[in-house]
């Protein structure tokens, strides 16, 4: 059985390295962790490892992984209607759209639903331009903000520079502020 469990392990971690791209990391040196399963704010790698999901998978799962309420109310959803394109829309979209109106403040009563961080800030910046009409967006020195043209070069990363020299303009970058709590002058 423990012969089997490496072997797969292996075979995962060699399959992955041969056949997908790893984000933000250098391909030859690149080790992945092979995760067996995941519940809560842990991963289980194959040798029985708990390891504390700090990226909460890059975001996406900061419920934590396997909870049964949120798994059920996936497939509720996937068995009416899993997508519809953007020129349709469902219950769930509608009643989420009004609880967000609901909460957000002043007259802040439009959503705009997007599939992932990237996405929404693009959507942000082009959004900003067109209700500002100004075209300058202020982003931070080493920040992120995704991975498309526009999250990229508003997130200021000096490391992309010398992949991707062609950055979306208007683009200007601030320093991290430096904070004077607790100093006395």
């Amino acid at each position: 059985m423990i012969d089997t469990l490496i072997s797969n392990k292996e075979q995962i971690i060699n399959d992955s390295k041969q056949f997908s791209l790893f984000s933000w990391s250098a391909q030859a040196s690149v080790n992945p962790i092979a995760i067996e399963r995941a519940e809560g704010v842990y991963l289980y790698d194959y040798d029985g490892n708990k390891i504390i999901d700090f990226s909460s998978g890059l975001m996406s799962v900061n419920i934590g992984h396997g909870d049964q309420r949120v798994t059920d109310a996936v497939v509720e959803q996937m068995q009416k209607v899993s997508f519809v394109t953007p020129t349709c829309t469902t219950e769930i979209r509608a009643k989420l759209a009004k609880k967000l109106a609901e909460i957000c403040p002043g007259d802040l009563n439009k959503a705009f639903f997007t599939l992932c961080g990237t996405s929404s800030v693009d959507n942000a910046i082009k959004l900003a331009r067109l209700y500002t009409g100004r075209h300058k967006i202020i982003g931070r020195y080493r920040a992120f903000h995704g991975g498309s043209i526009g999250g990229m070069s508003v997130g200021g990363d000096p490391r992309k520079l010398a992949n991707d020299s062609q950055q979306m303009p208007n683009s200007i970058h601030l320093d991290d502020p430096y904070y004077f709590f607790g100093m006395k002058i």
